[in-house]
């Protein structure tokens, strides 16, 4: 046990070690170059998705340590674990896209610069009508021209299908996902009401006395939890109990008793669910 639990927290510290590696390396690659943001974009998005994998990883190996981990999911982890991922790195990726296109479109293209022994603003124009943004600088008889020119009009159509793609992809992962979680609580529930039968055991109390009035009945049992409906059964005459609570291992009720019609004797009990199912505790019952 204590070997295992040193590889893992060697495993650990390595892939710690490694994360750490990647982002100095990526922060001094950013640092001293001039990275062109159509790159430093993807860069990053990849780079925050090999991390968060990495992150998973380790919760993974953490988990393994201490006997947490579930070998039929993927990586080991809660079921439902590696979905979830997927769905909210998209919606993340689908945000970052959104808001970079968005501001590339309006800004334009890139700046560009070029040195001009003069410069005549309207004889440039005639040269880029299209040019925005012009700032002339001059220095020693020179002019520096920097400009800007609007956005290509097929990157533009390329940017709204990719965005839209990414969009509708989104939508279908994430719809998958929490339409698959809910699938599997309705197929909980189906196997804990539907497949599995009800299996009342013993009740509490076992006799009352009619004089007594109305009994509070509580019955113990297995799968209780879709019962509906109480009653009690003697000699072909039914009493249905009155407010009706119901969980896994119990069912809780009020049976309304008369102090003097109410048939004195042995009564079966019998539990029902909405879908007619019923079991029943033959003589489980006395009314004296």
């Amino acid at each position: 046990m204590a070997g295992s639990f040193l590889k893992s927290a060697a495993v650990v510290v390595a892939a710690v070690i490694i994360m750490f590696v990647l982002l100095v390396g990526t922060a001094i690659l950013f640092q001293h170059n001039d990275v062109d943001t159509s790159l430093s974009l993807p860069i990053l998005t990849i780079l925050g998705v090999t991390l968060l994998l990495a992150t998973l990883a380790i919760v993974s190996i953490a988990f393994g340590s201490f006997g947490l981990s579930d070998k039929t999911q993927a990586l080991a982890l809660p079921e439902g674990s590696v979905r979830s991922v997927i769905a909210l790195s998209l919606v993340v990726i689908f945000a970052i896209l959104a808001v970079f296109l968005f501001g590339s479109l309006r800004e334009g293209s890139s700046l560009h610069e070029m040195t001009v022994p003069s410069f005549d603003k309207a004889d440039f124009m005639k040269r880029y009508p299209a040019a925005l943004d012009i700032v002339d600088t001059s220095e020693n008889g020179r002019h520096t021209v920097t400009f800007r020119l609007p956005a290509d009009p097929v990157g533009v159509d390329f940017a709204k299908q990719l965005l839209v793609l990414v969009g509708t992809l989104m939508t279908a992962v994430s719809s998958f996902y929490f339409g698959s979680k809910t699938a599997t609580s309705a197929a909980a529930q189906a196997a804990d009401g539907t497949r599995l039968p009800l299996k009342p055991l013993s009740i509490h109390p076992t006799s009352h006395a009619r004089a007594s009035g109305n009994l509070p009945l509580t019955i113990i049992g297995e799968n209780l939890n879709p019962v509906t409906t109480v009653r009690i059964v003697s000699g072909g005459t039914p009493i249905a109990a009155t407010t009706v609570k119901s969980n896994a291992t119990s069912v809780d009720c009020t049976i309304p008793i008369d102090a003097t019609t109410t048939p004195t004797g042995t009564w079966d009990v019998v539990v029902a669910d909405a879908g007619n199912r019923d079991a029943t505790l033959k003589g489980a019952l006395t009314i004296t």
